[in-house]
């Protein structure tokens, strides 16, 4: 089986979750006797010239290139891939749709979100983005063979609103590294220290929500926030028991690390397809909170339901944080190693695996 990779690539440690997820999942499929290259576009138009981004062409990784538009269609011609994976959102490798028969080659995309209704409800930017973005996934929905989708309720949507075909969509996880850190509860201070990971000026990451819930309580708080890239405190109005930690990025070592020193991981969500910052934290064990609109959480078992609010409402996380603050470590610990159970199911062993199977399923 041969499976061309198509998306955005970056070798660097701290990158955004769907970059993250494309380049592992390459790496864990190409380890599968399956004869794979990944090739990415010359994005930066500060950075590359016109000529790179029609005939560049570059090695970034083993297996890994980078190529300009007609580098690309070349290249592809070249390799004959059976199947063509693409792991993000681009413009670059639209032309490949119309040369599909002739190539004779199957599409997968892996949705990370719903474009349209991030731009409709999340999203500020201008038209011509807006634009370029609804045109490519109006063209990856409908011309591709397989649509890979992260969450029921997701591929309940694109039936319904974009029109898209059930029967080529399959439901997928994420996957994670599993590092072995285990969260340890042995005391218990009038400190309550929160983590949660995100840009605390996009919407859908609802920190109003948490900071709404967090000034209904008495005890002092050290809330540690983080994201992908550095961020500042700007003219925050917060709760007097709140102190904020803006933490600079971190790698997935450390990331854990962080994890392990808290006592709580919250997710206040309004929307999140998956949530791969939630699956990592569950992985070390610490006490978690998310709301009813993270996709992750429709996999939890019944028992699971401890952890989880219904979204927008401040007094039941209020009372949640202080209902898991205030276990005894006894219960926590336990508690500590059945999510860390419900991790390991999602290592990228796994999930790499029913990926192959997928491929098996619609090359036959």
């Amino acid at each position: 089986m041969r499976v061309l990779f198509l998306g955005a690539y970056d070798k660097a440690e701290i990158v955004l979750a769907p970059i993250k997820v494309g380049r592992e999942l390459f790496k864990h499929i190409s380890s599968k006797d399956v004869n794979s290259v990944f090739l990415c576009y010359f994005d930066d138009g500060s950075k590359y010239t016109r000529i790179q981004k029609f005939f560049g062409f570059e090695k970034i990784n083993d297996r890994v290139y980078r190529c300009g538009i007609l580098t690309l269609i070349l290249f592809t011609i070249k390799f004959k891939p059976d199947l063509v994976q693409i792991v993000t959102p681009g413009a670059y490798y639209l032309l490949l749709y119309p040369l599909k028969s002739f190539l004779k080659l199957k599409v997968a995309y892996l949705s990370h979100s719903i474009i349209s209704y991030y731009l409709k409800n999340l999203l500020n930017i201008n038209c011509y983005q807006k634009l370029r973005l609804y045109l490519i996934e109006k063209i990856v929905f409908k011309y591709s063979d397989l649509l890979q989708m992260l969450s029921e309720t997701e591929a309940k949507f694109v039936t319904r609103y974009l029109k898209v075909k059930t029967n080529k969509i399959r439901i997928v996880d994420n996957g994670i590294n599993t590092l072995g850190f285990r969260k340890n509860y042995n005391e218990r201070s009038e400190l309550i220290k929160i983590i949660c990971i995100g840009s605390i000026i996009r919407k859908e990451k609802s920190f109003d929500l948490l900071f709404q819930a967090i000034s209904k309580i008495k005890n002092p708080i050290l809330l540690s926030l983080y994201d992908y890239e550095e961020q500042k405190q700007e003219n925050l109005k917060l709760p007097s028991n709140v102190r904020i930690n803006f933490g600079k990025p971190l790698n997935e070592i450390e990331l854990r690390k962080e994890f392990c020193k808290n006592d709580l991981f919250i997710i206040p969500s309004r929307y999140e397809t998956f949530s791969l910052s939630l699956l990592e934290a569950m992985e070390t064990g610490i006490l978690f909170i998310a709301t009813d609109r993270v996709g992750l959480t429709s996999r939890f078992p019944d028992s699971f339901n401890k952890f989880l609010v219904p979204y927008g409402n401040a007094e039941k996380l209020k009372d949640k944080i202080l209902e898991l603050y205030n276990l005894d470590c006894d219960k926590k610990n336990k508690l500590t190693e059945e999510i860390r159970g419900f991790a390991h199911r999602y290592s990228w062993d796994w999930i790499s695996n029913h990926y192959t199977k997928l491929y098996t399923e619609l090359l036959d």
